[in-house]
């Protein structure tokens, strides 16, 4: 039986034959541009990273992730994208352990995010899980997932945050609270950037005490409310924000905080893009080792920090005008 990278460098061949001058096969053989890529495609294709992915699992023993879908209601494409970038660094992370092969974690295009960027994404990570399946030695296939094109970003979303679930159950190296610091940490420079954006900003905001035995869940519940200011400056921006409903009583994991804090850093990335910034916000540095005690605390920094840029908002509605 042909494994999955064989059969992936077969559509690449015949796609070489009938695609001179496009973009990409997709994985139902398909001749697409970045301007015909819908998201009922995305999710076809990020499904097949889900069978993908259970081979895997069953290959290695792990369990299932049976948690129900989070509850999204509305999401844009940049929010989409962000988390096909989680998926990506997770595969990546997941192909380093077994194979010992590293990629390069693939670059926020400039200009609107369009579904083809996240097609891109996705179709990069299944190259890094297809890398382990190789090297497992898997002799499975999957059935080419079909097209429905009443799939929509929503469903996109919620699918991607699945795989992530999943992908995290398989790492050795499981994403822990010095990943969820790090993305804090970036949501912080986002914050100094877009701040410039303000005359009256002349304002020293103190750490918050270190509270020691802090939990995974309790840094979640921070995060959140770090998600839901953010929305709060969305709205008094005059923009849509993403519409999610998260249940902050269930049980999680450093990962499921990492997810959250990717997406409060995606939420800000698209500010960013929006406004008049004239310098692109510091990459931040690995961190280190640390406890969910020192992540809780650099959450409420970071509360601190959206506050004080919504109080500008409020002030000046128009500033991204």
């Amino acid at each position: 039986m042909q494994n999955g990278m064989s059969r992936l460098s077969k559509l690449l061949i015949v796609g070489a034959a009938s695609c001179i001058g496009l973009v990409f096969l997709t994985s139902w053989g398909m001749c697409q541009t970045p301007d015909n890529v819908r998201p009922h495609h995305v999710f076809a294709h990020v499904q097949w990273v889900q069978e993908e992915l259970d081979l895997i699992r069953l290959e290695m023993g792990k369990p299932l992730d049976l948690r129900p879908d989070i509850n999204v209601i509305r999401v844009s494409p940049h929010e989409v994208f962000f988390q096909a970038i989680t998926l990506f660094n997770k595969a990546n992370r997941l192909s380093l352990e077994k194979t010992k092969q590293w990629g390069t974690t693939p670059s926020t295009p400039k200009g609107n995010i369009r579904p083809a960027n996240v097609y891109h994404v996705v179709d990069q990570a299944l190259q890094k899980i297809l890398e382990v399946k190789q090297h497992f030695k898997i002799p499975e296939t999957v059935d080419k997932p079909e097209v429905d094109p009443i799939h929509t970003p929503v469903d996109v979303f919620r699918e991607i945050v699945q795989a992530n679930r999943q992908l995290n159950i398989l790492l050795d190296t499981k994403y822990g609270p010095h990943d969820v610091f790090q993305q804090v940490g970036q949501a912080r420079n986002y914050l100094q950037v877009l701040m410039k954006n303000f005359s009256d900003t002349n304002r020293e905001l103190r750490p918050p005490e270190f509270e020691r035995r802090i939990s995974p869940k309790q840094v979640y519940r921070s995060v959140y409310n770090n998600f839901q200011t953010v929305r709060a400056i969305y709205l008094n921006s005059g923009l849509a924000p993403i519409e999610l409903e998260i249940d902050t009583t269930i049980s999680v994991t450093p990962s499921d905080v990492y997810d959250l804090a990717s997406l409060v850093v995606s939420q800000l990335d698209f500010l960013y893009r929006q406004s008049k910034a004239s310098e692109a916000p510091k990459q931040f540095v690995y961190p280190g080792s640390k406890l969910p005690a020192h992540v809780y605390q650099h959450t409420g920094w970071l509360q601190k920090d959206l506050e004080a840029l919504n109080d500008q908002v409020l002030a000046n509605p128009q500033w991204l005008d």
